[in-house]
């Protein structure tokens, strides 16, 4: 029987733990697909801000639309 002063049965001389690296998951898949972020900012600005735009403009007609039906 196990008594409280007993040792334990296995005792490994360092405790290893696995840590994934989140920075070099991210960077090491886009050496592997080969994808280059530099030129996806530009564009990615780009259609966000037409997309702003066009959100702009189509709730400005839709306002402009309901004036027209008020008058």
């Amino acid at each position: 029987m196990k008594t409280p002063d007993s040792r334990a049965r296995f005792q490994a001389p360092s405790r290893h733990y696995h840590r994934a690296r989140a920075e070099n998951t991210e960077s090491a898949w886009q050496q592997w697909i080969g994808d280059d972020r530099k030129n996806r900012g530009r564009s990615r600005g780009i259609l966000k801000a037409s997309a702003w735009i066009l959100g702009v403009l189509a709730f400005c007609s839709v306002i402009a639309v309901m004036c027209y039906q008020m008058s």
